[in-house]
């Protein structure tokens, strides 16, 4: 199985379908998500942006997601994604490891390349990330409309 692994913020929730088609359209199968929020906030908003974050994957079709409750840092998210890892991924599963605003890219759908991997012995393949820099090198603000590809 392909697994995706991925943690985001609040901002980012709006970003997911386009997320997920371009991930699903490579063969991933299962979608680890987690929502990153500040412990700062009100109790009642991060069960609103969490209801927020549920009911997208609902729509995609994605079962579950996580919640965390901490302050952004990179070893909080490394903690988490290896305990995510450990209980929801089998050692036989491949994991894409991205953050919500990276797309990246393989010369075939990764579900063709995975068995043709496992049978040679090959444990990592390395992709292409794209990222959202428009053809004039800005950085446009996410348009839920436009085809991250335009």
């Amino acid at each position: 199985m392909i697994c995706l692994i991925c943690t985001l913020e609040q901002s980012k929730i709006e970003w997911l379908p386009q997320f997920v088609r371009h991930y699903r359209g490579l063969g991933v199968e299962k979608f680890l998500l987690t929502l990153q929020q500040e412990p700062h906030l009100e109790a009642s908003e991060i069960a609103g942006h969490f209801a927020r974050f549920s009911q997208m994957l609902a729509a995609l079709g994605i079962d579950g997601g996580s919640s965390l409750v901490e302050s952004y840092d990179s070893s909080v998210l490394k903690r988490h994604h290896r305990f995510l890892q450990d209980s929801l991924v089998s050692r036989q599963d491949w994991v894409v490891w991205t953050d919500s605003d990276e797309f990246q890219v393989y010369p075939y759908r990764l579900d063709a390349i995975v068995p043709i991997l496992d049978r040679n012995g090959v444990q990592l393949v390395n992709g292409y990330m794209i990222d959202r820099i428009a053809a004039d090198g800005t950085l446009p603000p996410f348009n839920p409309q436009a085809s991250i590809w335009e």
